[in-house]
């Protein structure tokens, strides 16, 4: 019996999402768009460049006849862009709320295109974000009964340890903020939904602790899936309704960026039929996958 990995089916639709966010900003929120593909060009260009060496390098890996010497290239690829991307992702959110990036083109190259972003900061929530995904990324293979037992031990260890790192780095990253005289801290212990959150996040972890040792598939992906959103949860009830931090000028938020109504109409139908035609696909895709 042929064994099927979810792993192939997972990475080929796993930048539908980054589409969809392109999109929706740049039809829904051009200003939005225009700020931050502009003052954060370069840690986006990275990033971008991770996802395409990373892509371009798993699929070399996986889809190549020949398995020779060329195949360890590969892998290194894949593993450095696989910490590059994650990385640049969480210093662009970091940039967004910091408040350092400014409109006024004439204040020079660094104090525009670079001091968004270098700061310990963005950097900070950079390494938080690249502990995220490979928590996420570990209890998911830690799951996968396509995988012997000891390998599956293998990846539950390391999502453990990532568990552990994400405890340490989330203080460290309260710290930092309050470093920087961010707000966040004080806006987070004001805000009933995002303690509730975190709170709940926390609370799951010897839930998913013991069902790492008992390798209950499901059971982790689910808790996995809520701490993940809880998190993100917690972020958005104090970010919300602002996007971007603006240094000199009004902040950018949900509402002053929309685009007209006609634009937001369309673009709410446009999400509906794509809705409509991507989740069957992505069933099916993984059906494919998993059967045998």
């Amino acid at each position: 019996m042929k064994k099927r990995y979810l792993k192939p089916p997972v990475w080929e639709a796993n930048h539908v999402w980054l589409i969809l966010v392109i999109v929706i900003i740049f039809m829904g929120f051009p200003r939005v768009y225009t700020v931050l593909s502009t003052a954060l060009h370069i840690p986006l260009f990275i990033m971008l460049l991770g996802i395409i060496f990373r892509g371009t390098a798993f699929t070399f890996r996986y889809y190549d006849v020949d398995k020779d010497h060329t195949h360890n290239y590969y892998t290194h690829i894949f593993r450095i862009n696989s910490i590059l991307t994650p990385f640049f992702l969480g210093v662009t959110l970091g940039a967004m709320i910091l408040g350092r990036i400014s409109t006024d083109y004439e204040e020079g190259f660094v104090k525009i295109y670079i001091d968004p972003w270098a700061n310990a900061f963005s950097f900070v929530l950079g390494i938080f974000t690249v502990l995220l995904f490979g928590y996420i990324s570990s209890a998911f293979l830690s799951s996968e009964t396509s995988l012997t037992k000891e390998e599956r031990y293998i990846y539950a260890t390391y999502c453990k340890r990532f568990l552990i790192a994400l405890l340490v780095a989330g203080p460290i990253f309260f710290f930092t903020a309050e470093f920087y005289e961010h707000q966040f801290v004080n806006d987070f212990f004001h805000s009933f939904l995002s303690v509730g959150c975190i709170a709940l996040a926390t609370a799951l972890i010897p839930i998913v602790w013991v069902s790492l040792n008992r390798q209950k598939a499901l059971l982790t992906r689910l808790i996995t899936g809520i701490q993940v959103c809880a998190i993100i949860g917690g972020w958005l009830a104090i970010q919300f309704p602002v996007i971007v931090i603006i240094q000199d000028t009004e902040d950018l938020t949900f509402y002053n960026t929309m685009a007209n109504p006609a634009t937001i109409k369309a673009l709410i139908w446009a999400l509906g039929v794509g809705i409509l035609l991507i989740f069957p696909s992505l069933f099916y895709l993984f059906k494919v996958f998993k059967s045998d």
